[in-house]
């Protein structure tokens, strides 16, 4: 079940877990809206989806954003896609 995170929260973690830089995150905000509206971007999951969807993030990523948005995504500079459990 995820956590309630505002799409604040979720734009602020996705760059400062290394996914994008601020001006990323204002470029696929801007993606987003103008391809499924703004009620899209203003819901977490909606928005998370649709980043998934646009392919900015791996559903890995998205899930790790609405659950715990302080979990690592990056591992000194190289993107986390998968959990290693996937893997196992």
């Amino acid at each position: 079940m995820s956590r309630q995170v505002t799409t604040t929260q979720l734009w602020e973690s996705i760059r400062t877990a290394g996914l994008a830089s601020a001006d990323e995150c204002r470029k696929w905000a801007k993606g987003v809206t103008e391809a499924l509206g703004k009620s899209v971007s203003a819901d977490p999951e909606m928005l998370v989806g649709a980043l998934v969807k646009f392919g900015y993030l791996t559903p890995y990523q998205g899930k790790a954003l609405l659950e715990d948005p302080t979990q690592p995504l990056t591992l000194e500079g190289i993107r986390i896609e998968k959990s290693l459990e996937d893997r196992l």
